[in-house]
């Protein structure tokens, strides 16, 4: 049995569905069943964010999660196409289908159930099911979207309720750098990753792996395999139970930075978040919390919690050094790139050398 996840840039292109078919029907034809979770084609997702927008300033939290969910439903469909086209016996499994139950926290769900009935039923019948992205229904079965880039989550859940102890993330990078090699040169591959040096990575805003996909893949000791998505399709990085993270440099491009007034506005900030799903990261010298990986509508959350504050266009920076890390507030991404290449450059030949981050 093969878990696959295929990152939303795979597919900018329509043929890249033919393309992914291939690699599946090899799967197939050495005897392999297999599950490929697919996300939303790129800006799938925000166009129809944005058209509810459009009828409605402030649509409601459910009916926008049912809304966005047919973005990754319609890749999942054209994969379905391709696949049929190979001769495959493909389905598609989506929103109630997959079975994934998760709690009502609209626009950022948890899961709590990893359908694992429905998914073994499918499987034993289809050579393929194809599994829909970032969703899920709350116990009510309505439809609930685990958050932005959790596609990664899905395919750990996958694996999990399929009871597979291996899952293939396949994206545009082959595997996971002590940096990220699309803003900073030099940036050195790591064959290998413990799980808690990938969530360190991730929970920094590293474009790597979803932090709950990590968390899951740990508690259920899912191996992830981490490889390129085009041919040959190589293996970049494991993540499991070796390798370790001695240094990286983490420019969060996509981080929401908001400063607050007073320690007390802080903290009711990070409470309106964590209320509504967001993972945030306090900053309390510099009166910051901040979302590293980037999320939608976070100042539509702390107005309506009455949380004092104002996102900025500021970045993070962070330096990790066995285990130890330093997290700066950068005026802009042009800034956060270039102090980050120099620490990268300045990267120390041995690890005894002091840790210094100051400009």
């Amino acid at each position: 049995m093969s878990v696959l996840k295929f990152a939303a840039g795979t597919f900018a292109r329509p043929e890249a569905y033919r393309e992914i078919a291939g690699v599946l029907t090899r799967r197939v034809d050495a005897g392999d069943k297999v599950a490929v979770v697919v996300g939303a084609r790129p800006g799938e997702t925000e166009r129809l964010r944005d058209d509810a927008y459009a009828v409605d300033p402030a649509p409601g939290a459910a009916a926008l999660d049912g809304l966005v969910q047919h973005a990754g439903t319609v890749s999942a469909a054209l994969l379905r196409v391709a696949c049929e086209r190979r001769g495959l016996f493909a389905t598609v499994l989506a929103g109630r289908g997959t079975g994934f139950v998760s709690d009502s926290t609209f626009g950022n769900a948890r899961l709590l159930g990893y359908g694992g009935r429905e998914m073994s039923a499918a499987l034993a019948r289809y050579d393929v099911i194809v599994v829909a992205g970032g969703q899920a229904t709350d116990v009510t079965g309505r439809p609930t979207y685990l958050g932005e880039h959790t596609a990664d989550l899905s395919a750990v859940a996958v694996a999990v309720g399929l009871g597979a102890d291996r899952v293939e993330i396949c994206s545009d990078v082959p595997g996971v750098y002590d940096a990220d090699p699309n803003l900073l040169a030099g940036a050195r591959p790591l064959a290998a990753l413990d799980y808690d040096s990938a969530l360190r990575l991730a929970s920094l805003g590293a474009r790597v792996l979803h932090p709950r996909a990590v968390r899951l893949a740990r508690a259920r000791g899912v191996t992830i395999e981490c490889r390129l998505n085009r041919e040959p399709y190589p293996v970049g990085t494991t993540i499991g139970a070796g390798g370790s993270l001695p240094y990286a440099v983490v420019v969060a491009g996509d981080a929401v930075v908001v400063r607050c007034p007073d320690p007390d506005a802080l903290t009711r900030a990070a409470d309106a978040l964590t209320a509504r799903g967001v993972e945030p990261l306090l900053l309390p010298h510099d009166l910051v919390v901040a979302v590293p990986g980037g999320a939608t509508g976070v100042a539509p959350i702390l107005a309506a919690a009455g949380a004092p504050g104002r996102v900025t266009g500021e970045k993070l920076l962070s330096v990790i050094r066995d285990g130890q890390v330093v997290t700066t507030v950068e005026p802009a991404l042009e800034a956060a790139v270039r102090r980050g290449q120099q620490l990268l450059d300045a990267r120390p030949a041995t690890l005894a050398e002091p840790l210094l981050v100051a400009a």
